[in-house]
């Protein structure tokens, strides 16, 4: 089926849902729209477009210097306290990242995993798996699940390392504890009597006694690859399929499936679908060059 605008398919559906209520009383009064999960999608999944605005902003001539200077400076500092040659970073590093997306993306499109933080913790920090599960929640509650498949297989992942920050210090750090930015590359957590500056010879003990309390290190890369984000409808009936063609949102309808054994919401589902589908298939449609992807 040709593929057709999300706001104009809600428009369609919401129009339906109007026009049948008032014929048949059993209808359900709230079936979830797509503009409902859509909105999950692009509040609650921190994923852009290849065609969105990026959530930072291009650095200035000095910025990109600046950046490639603490970049070579954090290179050498992780070296260090990660004791090269015996772990090479960052061609390790790299080896690390790609074994951690080839788990990642299976897990969060298995629907028994992606809403149970102890398996989404192994593989991101808190914040992140607590997002994603509350997430996956919300699809559910919707009637939606998510898939993620990654089409470029990992080893051909194009990986660049673009900053590194250093936080210095115990973790977590005591009441009497203040943090000091030195740069934009290292943070120290330090008793906040030793936060004046007094000296560089004192500067500098105040500094090794805070590598010496513990030492966290947060990397930054560009992963290039091949990502499909899809959404599909819970129930076993026509999956419901939207993509992202060019910035432009694309319906589908897949799977014909006769009606035995469906339950009468997943009936009334199928008979808006056929509805809407009938509707379109009798009105012109624009030429596309290109086909709907799955």
């Amino acid at each position: 089926m040709p593929g057709f605008s999300l706001p104009a398919f809600t428009q369609e559906l919401q129009a339906f849902n109007t026009a049948t209520a008032s014929e048949d009383a059993n209808l359900p009064s709230t079936i979830p729209t797509p503009q409902a999960v859509s909105t999950i999608v692009k509040s609650a999944y921190p994923f852009l477009l290849s065609t969105s605005k990026s959530r930072t902003e291009a650095p200035g001539f000095w910025g990109t210097l600046k950046q490639k200077h603490l970049l070579a400076v954090g290179t050498e500092r992780a070296k260090q306290h990660l004791l090269y040659p015996n772990y090479a970073f960052p061609e390790q590093f790299y080896s690390d990242v790609r074994s951690v997306l080839h788990e990642l993306f299976p897990v969060l499109s298995n629907p028994q995993t992606a809403s149970d933080i102890s398996y989404l913790r192994p593989l991101m920090t808190t914040p992140l798996a607590e997002r994603f599960a509350l997430s996956t929640e919300a699809l559910y509650r919707h009637g939606s699940r998510l898939r993620i498949k990654l089409n470029t297989p990992v080893e051909k992942l194009k990986i660049r390392l673009t900053s590194l920050e250093f936080v210095y210090g115990p973790y977590p750090a005591p009441p009497n504890y203040v943090a000091q930015r030195w740069v934009d590359l290292v943070t120290l957590m330090i008793p906040k009597d030793d936060a004046p500056f007094i000296s560089a010879p004192r500067h500098r003990e105040v500094m090794k006694q805070a590598m010496d309390d513990g030492c966290f290190m947060r990397a930054t890369v560009k992963v290039d690859g091949d990502l499909e984000v899809g959404v599909f409808e819970g129930v076993e009936v026509p999956e419901e399929e939207r993509v992202s063609i060019y910035g432009e949102e694309a319906f589908r309808v897949e799977d014909e499936r006769e009606l035995e054994g469906l339950t009468q919401g997943a009936r009334d589902v199928k008979m808006m679908m056929k509805a809407i589908r009938d509707k379109h298939d009798k009105s012109p449609k624009p030429h596309r060059t290109s086909p709907v992807m799955p």
